[in-house]
């Protein structure tokens, strides 16, 4: 399952975020850099969510839309 991008994001430190068109999707490799609490960790923890197949707790009211490769979408929903 590649994924393509983070469609949408109301988790953590994103606040009603959405992708849109000027941003690329992603790649086979990408590598996340930025300033402390820019969202690499929020990312990460949302992916880590499939992983464990539960939610963060820290974030329990979180949602996100992850678009993959496919065309289809896996939301906070999705991961158990």
């Amino acid at each position: 399952m590649k994924i393509l991008n983070f469609d949408e994001i109301n988790f953590g430190s994103y606040k009603n975020f959405k992708w849109g068109n000027n941003l690329e999707e992603f790649k086979t490799i990408n590598i996340f850099y930025g300033r402390n609490y820019s969202g690499k960790t929020t990312l990460s923890r949302i992916a880590r969510s499939f992983e464990l197949k539960k939610h963060n707790e820290d974030f329990l009211d979180g949602n996100f839309k992850i678009k993959l490769e496919d065309g289809n979408f896996l939301t906070q929903n999705d991961v158990i």
